[in-house]
């Protein structure tokens, strides 16, 4: 997860299937500004078998949320300043097996699209103004099998290109 703040680089790396600990080593590292090294900021553990981190930025600080297919439990935190470490602020439960989340940015506010292959669900949620959570606004069920989501911005509007691996189907949808 590489998030930003007061303008120096840095990434949350994570260890899905280790047993180590508590389970799911994670480490924050900052990058150097010529892009030649890093320093490691946060050691710690998220927890295992995490299969989604999706970050978010909600005013100017970043955020992201951690979520397990198998079992539909979602952690939101926000990253402590100069990368040491973050906070928990809320955790949850969703529908379990959710394939994608793709980040948006809709009118400056933090949105992702949430989408589960297997039946074709999509979701659109809006990160809450503290970062603390999400607010389902759309909800549809899709075509099945889409592989990969590609969020871009022409002009003032959000796209999606959405693609199905194997047979090459690509689709954009407007979100609005």
């Amino acid at each position: 997860v590489p998030f930003t703040m007061n303008a120096a680089r840095y990434a949350l790396i994570y260890k899905p299937g280790s047993s180590e600990g508590p389970g799911g080593p994670a480490k924050i590292v900052g990058l150097a500004a010529d892009g030649k090294g890093v320093t490691t900021t946060f050691s710690g553990y998220l927890g295992q078998r995490l299969t989604h981190l999706v970050p978010f930025t909600s005013g100017i600080q970043p955020h992201f949320f951690d979520y397990r297919a198998s079992t539909g439990d979602v952690r939101f935190f926000r990253f402590n300043l100069k990368g040491e470490g973050m906070t928990l602020l809320s955790s949850g439960k969703w529908w379990k097996g959710w394939t994608h989340f793709t980040p948006l940015t809709l009118g400056g506010k933090p949105y992702f699209l949430a989408y589960d292959s297997l039946h074709g669900y999509a979701n659109v949620d809006r990160a809450s103004v503290d970062g603390s959570g999400s607010t389902k606004i759309y909800g549809s069920t899709w075509t099945k099998g889409w592989t990969h989501f590609v969020p871009y911005v022409m002009g003032p509007k959000q796209f999606v290109l959405l693609y199905k691996g194997g047979t090459g189907e690509a689709k954009v949808v407007e979100v609005s």
